[in-house]
């Protein structure tokens, strides 16, 4: 019983807890991959391959047909930002997007966030976690929407996504991306920070921020089954009580019934058991009161009516007074 009580409580607070991926809406995202496509992606063209690749893996991990939980939109970024897919959860066809992607112009890493946390806005389930996986090789430098310094612009457009709720994780790849302004992105929203030297390294890192959204989605879907188990726990023993006693009220072999050993005063003349106190034979009607009458050989009283003496057998009837 102790046992059943410290884990009943565990499961309470394992259900008021909250993930650390995760916010409070539970296990339900909207999420939107926001890629640098910038020149300096394809020098050398390996990079925006890697990215390609990195997307990929990450659309795989979540998997989006079988979480209904969790929507994706795509999200691209030179010296202009595209909005190339909206949320879905048609991975096949944003898979297709991504390797259709090519390098383009400059940086301008703030706007597409900023443009990130508005599509969220417009679209965004207000019943889910809203979420921007942003990754660049480099400096910003052509912001123009939320701030035209583009020094300041990817701060601004943090501060911005965490007035609205949204968690940006933010991914530096290469040794000239600005890795102290992305760290300052992610703790400013409270995302993560992560830092991929090379492209098998950005495939690791996507893949890890994908599962941090399936483990989520897992944890929240078991904190429903706990709820429905909690109750179970804390009232197991009066339920194992209650079956125990209906299983043995149902096995148990019919108990043998004792009949009451019959006492009563039996009539000399048929043999009918009679109530004790009766006067006459309930079947033959003949007197059972005992008359201080003996039997004339042996003196053995004997009831009226009796045919034989109870004390020597002689027929009472052949003797006369």
């Amino acid at each position: 019983m102790f046992a059943l009580t410290i884990y009943s409580i565990a499961a309470i607070l394992s259900y008021f807890s909250v993930v650390e991926a995760g916010g409070g809406n539970g296990g339900k995202y909207d999420i939107y991959v926001v890629l640098d496509v910038s020149g300096s992606m394809g020098s050398p063209i390996s990079k925006l391959n890697a990215a390609k690749e990195a997307a990929i893996n990450f659309l795989k991990t979540i998997d989006l047909a079988s979480n209904p939980n969790l929507t994706v939109g795509l999200i691209t970024f030179s010296t202009e930002v595209y909005v190339n897919s909206h949320l879905t959860s048609d991975d096949d066809s944003l898979i297709s997007i991504i390797n259709g992607l090519s390098p383009l112009d400059a940086t301008s890493l703030g706007d597409a966030i900023k443009i990130g946390v508005d599509m969220l806005i417009q679209e965004g389930s207000s019943s889910a976690n809203w979420t921007i996986v942003a990754m660049t090789d480099g400096q910003s430098n052509a912001d123009h929407i939320i701030s035209d310094d583009s020094d300041v612009a990817p701060l601004l457009a943090a501060d911005y996504a965490n007035q609205n709720n949204v968690t940006v994780h933010a991914i530096a790849f290469g040794s000239d991306a600005d890795t102290a302004k992305l760290h300052d992105i992610a703790a400013r929203t409270g995302g993560k920070y992560y830092f991929a030297s090379t492209g098998g390294e950005l495939i690791e890192v996507f893949g890890e921020v994908a599962s941090t959204f399936v483990s989520a989605v897992m944890h929240y879907g078991s904190r429903i089954l706990m709820l429905i188990a909690m109750p179970l726990i804390l009232f197991l023993p009066e339920i194992q009580e209650g079956v125990t006693t209906i299983y043995r009220t149902i096995m148990k072999k019919p108990t043998e019934l004792r009949v009451p050993e019959l006492k009563g005063l039996r009539c000399p003349e048929c043999g009918h058991l009679n109530r004790p106190t009766a006067k006459f034979c309930g079947s033959c009607r003949i007197s059972l009161v005992v008359v201080n009458r003996p039997c004339p050989e042996c003196g053995y009283v004997n009831r009226v009516g009796a045919r034989f003496c109870g004390g020597c057998g002689i027929k009472l009837r052949e003797i006369r007074d």
